[in-house]
């Protein structure tokens, strides 16, 4: 699993993953840009009833191409979107489902299998903002333990069409509670987005991202060590966030039980690396665990 050292690692690209996600964002604004100027278009005609009816009629209708043919190609793309993710489905599920069963861990394939206390776990390890308005979705939930930690996976879904946005999680428990982390892969930001926290190591600047509300704690979680740490993992990796009592991985969706291994060692090492003074100073203990004993 070990990709050399953080100085002589490449920048990591994902082509396919970006150019699949940032093209589904674009589609959306062109839509919803489209149908905008196309509903203002046809109000400000109907409130000038001098305009000549021929011009009217020219703008009316090239209003109506531009907004059907941006819906055509968005509804190309959902299809596309959903095939592709139906194709990389079923043979995921029947080997996670197999993995499961070897490993002794509990496997729900569908959402409505899911118990209530798994779907509260789930539902605050999800990405992004936890007042996001869309609601999301689980499937083929895995539950079990690794390196004496609790361990969940799940895939997730958020969104419709050709904005859906879909992951899949894997998260290791830690022994008490620290404050919102987010580590980011560089090659996986969004267009213009720049990083608020910069770290001695340039070359770690250059490949990753730190986000967190207290840049002390910031520098405190990610120490030379773990910029070390953090080179020498899968290029799978890309994304971790701490949330809670949770440290998360974003792993590929196209997840096979190899990866899953990989992801939930990569979590583990990120957690033995956590110092005992960062959870002194910034973590808290969570009930029947402490974290005296994390090293």
């Amino acid at each position: 699993m070990s990709q050399g050292p953080t100085g002589q690692r490449p920048r990591r690209h994902r082509p396919v993953r970006r150019w699949v996600r940032r093209t589904g964002q674009t589609l959306g604004a062109i839509v919803a840009t489209s149908g905008f100027v196309s509903c203002g278009v046809i109000t400000g005609l109907a409130d000038v009833p001098t305009l000549d009816s021929r011009v009217t009629g020219v703008i009316f209708a090239g209003a109506g191409v531009v907004f059907i043919v941006s819906t055509i190609l968005g509804a190309i793309w959902a299809a596309a979107v959903l095939i592709r993710q139906l194709a990389l489905r079923w043979p995921r599920r029947r080997a996670l489902k197999r993995m499961a069963a070897q490993l002794g861990w509990q496997w729900y394939p569908s959402g409505r299998s899911i118990p209530p206390d798994l779907q509260a776990v789930l539902h605050g390890l999800r990405p992004g903002p936890q007042d996001n308005q869309r609601k999301p979705k689980y499937s083929e939930a895995l539950r079990g333990t690794f390196a004496g930690a609790s361990a969940v996976a799940c895939h997730f879904e958020r969104g419709v069409s050709y904005e859906l946005e879909v992951d899949q999680l894997v998260a290791l428990a830690l022994p008490g509670s620290l404050p919102d982390l987010l580590i980011i892969d560089r090659a996986e930001d969004a267009y213009g987005v720049s990083s608020d926290q910069q770290f001695e190591s340039a070359r770690f600047n250059h490949l990753w991202r730190v986000e967190t509300e207290d840049h002390r704690y910031g520098s405190a979680f990610t120490h030379p060590q773990l910029m070390e740490l953090l080179g020498s993992l899968d290029l799978s990796v890309t994304e971790i966030r701490v949330r809670g009592n949770w440290l998360i991985s974003h792993a590929p969706t196209a997840f096979t039980p190899e990866l899953l291994r990989v992801h939930l060692d990569a979590l583990a090492r990120i957690a033995a690396a956590v110092p005992a003074w960062v959870w002194q100073d910034f973590g808290h203990a969570v009930p029947g665990r402490g974290p005296a004993s994390h090293r």
